[in-house]
């Protein structure tokens, strides 16, 4: 088994970050917007304005590591097809 590029999984991770602000977002019924791609993983619901941000905000680790996986692989699979098509 090879060990994890560290490399590659900062970069992957540091795009689904990125990919994040400038990716489209979804809207769901008039109460919750969801960020992250392919997989949601950050959740904004409306709250009145007297509670803070953090509080109407929630991240969902699993989903995040899931597209950062989902990215490293298609990295890992663009890089072994870009060897073999260097030869």
């Amino acid at each position: 088994m090879k060990k994890i590029d560290l490399k590659r999984l900062n970069i992957s991770a540091w795009l689904i970050v990125i990919s994040t602000y400038l990716l489209p977002y979804r809207y769901s019924d008039g109460f919750e917007t969801s960020f992250g791609y392919p997989i949601p993983f950050i959740a904004v619901h409306n709250v009145p304005i007297e509670r803070t941000p953090f509080s109407s905000m929630y991240v969902n680790a699993l989903a995040l590591l899931i597209n950062v996986l989902i990215i490293y692989t298609f990295l890992y699979i663009i890089t072994l097809l870009w060897k073999r098509l260097k030869k």
